[in-house]
């Protein structure tokens, strides 16, 4: 419950663009949970809204080993790729991202997801 309630407490902080105080949240659940992909998830989000892309890319990888279906680190992956004008690869990632992201569930992701790659084949 202590995992849940900081990573909400994370969630919500980059909601509100407080990405250094999520990044502190996430840090909490990984330092207690280091073997939970949404940690490195979460955490490559926030890093990802400070443009410090290479930390996000590590974390994103790092959420993947864990968990290859992990469908909102693809999403991410593919932000940052599209940032970096790598679209070909950003394709890639939005094309996984929407395959394992549950459109219901993981509404925001299935959306965003959905929406670059529309704008990708444009």
């Amino acid at each position: 419950a202590y995992e849940i309630g900081v990573r909400l407490v994370g969630s919500e902080m980059c909601i509100r663009d407080r990405y250094n105080d999520a990044i502190t949240s996430f840090n909490m659940v990984i330092k207690r949970l280091p073997e939970i992909a949404l940690g490195y998830k979460a955490r490559g989000g926030a890093y990802y809204g400070l443009e410090k892309y290479d930390r996000a890319i590590e974390d994103l990888q790092k959420a993947i080993e864990i968990d290859p279906d992990i469908g909102g680190a693809y999403l991410y992956l593919g932000l940052i790729y599209l940032a970096q004008d790598n679209k070909p690869q950003a394709k890639i990632e939005f094309q996984k991202a929407i395959t394992l992201i549950h459109p219901v569930r993981e509404k925001w992701e299935y959306q965003q997801a959905e929406k670059a790659l529309y704008n990708l084949n444009q």
